[in-house]
């Protein structure tokens, strides 16, 4: 993985301390962002999206009203339950139940692995590996660090806990979230050109089971200079706002449909 400046340490989670591999970014990247609590949405208008029919199944589409109840978080973390970050967890949380089942599990994990890496080209070695491992990485940490009653799963206030003090952690987010990013880009980057047009990011959509009705305005957002490409580094910001800004506003709140 590439070296990358470190701007994020001026976010308050980091501390200006630590030392962390993030993307490079112009003067109005993340850590302007974070500085300013504000967003910025340069693109203008939607663009049409094409459909490939070659394009894998897709598992049962990921809707932000899922009927399945939520477990209410501890009164102990209840002044954090609303807030944005804690909704984009939720979020995760029913993306990742890949067995519908209420729990996280290995096998949810890997199952997500397996979804990425059904992907068109994400089996060739070089790419599944990576996943694969980086995968597994992100599992042993929420067992070791989330698995309060030790049955071998998590719920979902285990999950929401084990994200806020562990998983977004500057000496393990590189490791569980950007690794994975990183190597996902490089499997839905189909033309290899270093970003992701529209028609890219619809089939990544509908591929990992992700509602595509809100795929354009989602790639409006996160295509921050409006060029109707999603760089690398554009990619990673959204990521990182995903899980790190409590910010309403912030366009990597689309990374998996509208914040809910």
């Amino acid at each position: 993985m590439r070296t990358i400046s470190s701007t994020a340490r001026d976010h308050p989670q980091f501390g200006r301390s630590v030392a962390m591999g993030v993307p490079r970014m112009r003067p109005t990247g993340i850590a302007h962002h974070f500085r300013s609590g504000a967003s910025r949405e340069t693109a203008t208008g939607a663009v049409d999206s094409g459909d490939n029919k070659n394009w894998p199944t897709p598992l049962p589409l990921l809707h932000h009203s899922d009927p399945r109840p939520r477990r209410s978080v501890s009164e102990k973390d209840s002044s954090m339950a609303d807030s944005a970050k804690n909704r984009k967890f939720h979020t995760l949380f029913d993306w990742f139940d890949q067995g519908r089942d209420g729990y996280l599990s290995q096998d949810d994990l890997q199952q997500m692995a397996a979804l990425f890496i059904a992907l068109p080209g994400g089996d060739a070695p070089d790419k599944a590996e990576p996943l694969r491992g980086a995968f597994d990485k992100w599992w042993d940490l929420l067992l070791k660090e989330g698995d309060a009653d030790g049955d071998g799963r998590l719920n979902r206030d285990e999950f929401i806990r084990v994200m806020q003090s562990s998983v977004t952690a500057p000496e393990n987010f590189e490791g569980a979230v950007l690794t994975i990013a990183d190597a996902f880009m490089g499997i839905v980057d189909t033309n290899g050109n270093g970003s992701l047009d529209f028609d890219e990011y619809v089939q990544m959509y509908k591929g990992l089971g992700i509602d595509p009705a809100h795929s354009s305005d989602a790639f409006r957002r996160l295509d921050r200079d409006g060029n109707g490409a999603i760089s690398h580094d554009e990619f990673r910001t959204a990521i990182i706002e995903f899980y790190l800004s409590d910010d309403e506003n912030a366009p990597g709140n689309w990374l998996l449909g509208p914040l809910p």
